[in-house]
């Protein structure tokens, strides 16, 4: 029967079905809305400060253009969040919202891309619609994937993975449409393919991945339903599917020294990077299958860091070898097996291996999660006989303790208060959960019990810079001179060998903003200098580019402070050597504008122009700046002329 043209019982089923996905979504909604207001986390400020300076198209233009996240600045993600601009900073609750709807279409795109593969195996899958909307639900209920959509710039994730879902799903219905006569199916599966991936980029770098999930999917699910092969079709995924790992394999070897480089800041080495990894990845399994809520949340900064030979990252390593081999092996009589074990693997390719990135997010899981979920979803409805009805009820009760387990953990994120206290419990050597709940104390009017925080922290995680810093600058102005001295002295000592964090130089900034408004009596300019001549001397600080500028930038406006130019280009020069950016050119040009210098300024709007050439997305805010400057040195000529 025409798909155009359903009896009343296949409409009414047709109808329970979609009643039955509404109901899920519906469910999965409310269980999200009690999270819906949870304060920002990490880098959400970072990226979306500008979204205060967005009142109109060309403005919201400049802030999708501006972003630093990435290689290619995520401008699709960004632009979401300009189009929400009037809810920053206040309304959070609206921003999240938008987030969870996100998450809630990629879980209808899962079942649209899971019916369409559902329906290659008829004899098997004897429902496909209702199995597909059990595979979307499961998903979508999954409580590790919780902060993809409550963390506001995680958007960028839930977007990547909309085009993501969306390519794949062209890609299958025109490997489908391969032996139609109209010769429709190369055409649907490269704009699937090439569409996918350059809408997924824009918005996350995890996005190049999609010509990998599609080739997973070929070699497993695609091969075993028997859909027809040709010499055409090999071709044309040794282009489309091939071609763009070779590009991404290319990018990965030009950008090796910088990869490298990248781990100088960091207090782990590749090595020990990709052994730790191996048993982070085993971690996001448990937590998958056995959600925790004592093991989720956004704070996993602590975890310990091991080495190549030690037994438990030997034992991982075996695990996903032999998992690997069987994943080839079974892609034949257990293609499902074969194609959540290539999934995953897949989807961790690039935020877990040689990128110098943080060990640890749950986030990295949205979309290789999808694989796993599916085989425990599909197992016991393609199962026969009476084991059939237990794995129903594990798949029910599976479904169920889901549920809850992402209720608590929705709750836990709405009440700020008992998160900060509940999430620097379970992790005392997290920096950042410290950091939170000192902000919550002082927040509730506490400011001894969050000095007391911050001091317990620093003292616990001797090693962190940051809570060294900020116990500096939390007690300003509240301990004598004699311990204010001694604390500086042993500040002094301990930082040239402290581990890297880039809120250190944020913490420094603020002392500085301090010190400059006379409201650290304590803390002199001359002890800031020292301070940040000390993290300049900490190898993981010196040889991370950015951070080194962002510190260099702070002594130059100490410097600035006392007007003294000669120091304040010093550093200046010293923080674009480090970090070539068009910000600091700019900043040196402004610098010398003020002093009359007017043709060093124009040498130095020269290299920012220059370096803006390397940002092509907001290279044309960077001109425009260059511009207005161009414009003032020439008025002042013109004036030191008259």
């Amino acid at each position: 029967m025409s798909r155009w043209n359903l009896g009343p019982g296949e409409t009414l089923l047709q109808s329970l079905e979609a009643s039955m996905l509404a109901a899920i979504l519906a469910v999965v909604y409310l269980i999200f809305l009690p999270g819906l207001g949870a304060p920002h986390q990490f880098d959400d400020v970072g990226n979306l400060a500008g979204l205060s300076e967005v009142v109109d198209f060309h403005s919201a233009a400049a802030f999708a253009l501006s972003g630093e996240a990435g290689p290619l600045g995520r401008p699709l993600a960004l632009l979401t969040f300009a189009l929400q601009a009037p809810s920053w900073p206040g309304s959070v609750v609206d921003l999240q919202r938008v987030n969870v709807l996100i998450h809630l279409l990629n879980g209808v795109l899962v079942a649209c891309l899971a019916l369409k593969l559902s329906r290659l195996f008829p004899e098997a899958v004897k429902r496909p619609a209702p199995v597909a909307i059990v595979i979307a639900g499961l998903w979508m209920l999954q409580p590790l994937l919780a902060s993809t959509s409550l963390m506001l710039i995680q958007r960028m994730t839930l977007l990547a993975a909309t085009a993501t879902l969306v390519g794949l799903i062209l890609f299958v219905e025109g490997r489908t449409r391969l032996g139609d006569p109209k010769g429709t199916g190369f055409q649907v599966m490269t704009a699937g393919i090439v569409g996918g991936t350059v809408m997924a980029v824009l918005s996350k770098e995890s996005g190049a991945l999609v010509p990998l999930y599609a080739w997973v999917l070929e070699v497993t699910l695609l091969r075993r339903a028997g859909l027809p092969q040709s010499r055409s079709l090999r071709a044309w995924s040794a282009v489309f599917l091939g071609g763009p790992v070779i590009l991404l394999v290319a990018y990965v070897g030009w950008s090796w020294r910088a990869i490298l480089e990248g781990y100088g800041h960091r207090p782990f080495g590749i090595g020990e990077r990709l052994a730790t990894e191996m048993v982070i990845l085993w971690d996001y399994v448990r937590l998958i299958l056995l959600p925790k809520l004592s093991l989720l949340g956004p704070f996993h900064d602590d975890y310990e860091v091991l080495s190549p030979v030690n037994p438990a990252t030997v034992v991982a390593t075996a695990g996903w070898a032999v998992a690997a081999v069987g994943a080839y092996l079974a892609r034949r009589w257990a293609p499902l097996l074969s194609l959540a074990i290539g999934w995953f693997v897949v989807g961790h390719l690039l935020e877990s291996t040689v990128f110098p990135l943080e060990l640890f997010f749950e986030h990295r899981n949205y979309l290789p999660s999808l694989g796993i979920i599916a085989v425990v979803a599909v197992t016991p409805c393609i199962a026969k006989g009476t084991p059939s009805r237990a794995l129903v009820a594990g798949l029910a009760a599976y479904g169920m303790i889901s549920a809850w387990t992402l209720y608590q953990v929705t709750s836990l994120w709405g009440e700020p208060r008992l998160a900060a206290h509940f999430w620097a419990e379970t992790h005392p050597g997290s920096p950042r959960a410290a950091q939170l709940l000192a902000r919550q104390l002082l927040t509730d009017g506490r400011d001894d019990a969050a000095t007391e925080q911050i001091l317990a922290a620093s003292s616990r995680i001797p090693q962190a810079s940051d809570l060294a810093l900020q116990s500096l600058q939390i007690t300003c102005g509240r301990v004598s001179a004699e311990e204010s001295e001694r604390r500086v002295s042993d500040l002094l000592e301990r930082l040239p060998g402290m581990m890297h964090s880039y809120a250190a130089p944020k913490s420094l900034r603020s002392l500085v903003d301090m010190v400059v408004k006379n409201e650290c009596s304590n803390v002199s300019e001359g002890v800031l200098l020292r301070l940040g001549e000390a993290l300049l001397a900490n190898r993981f600080f010196r040889e991370n580019g950015h951070s080194s500028a962002l510190v260099h930038r702070e002594l130059a406006r100490l410097a600035h402070h006392r007007k003294d130019i000669v120091a304040t280009m010093g550093h200046l020069e010293l923080a674009f050597l480090a970090f070539p950016h068009p910000d600091t050119a700019v900043l040196m040009a402004e610098t010398l504008l003020s002093a009359g210098l007017l043709d060093q300024a124009l040498k130095r709007l020269g290299d920012a122009s220059r370096v803006a050439r390397r940002y092509p997305l907001s290279r044309g805010r960077w001109e425009k700046r260059v511009q207005e400057l161009e414009s003032a040195i020439v008025a002042a000529r013109a004036e030191q002329g008259a």
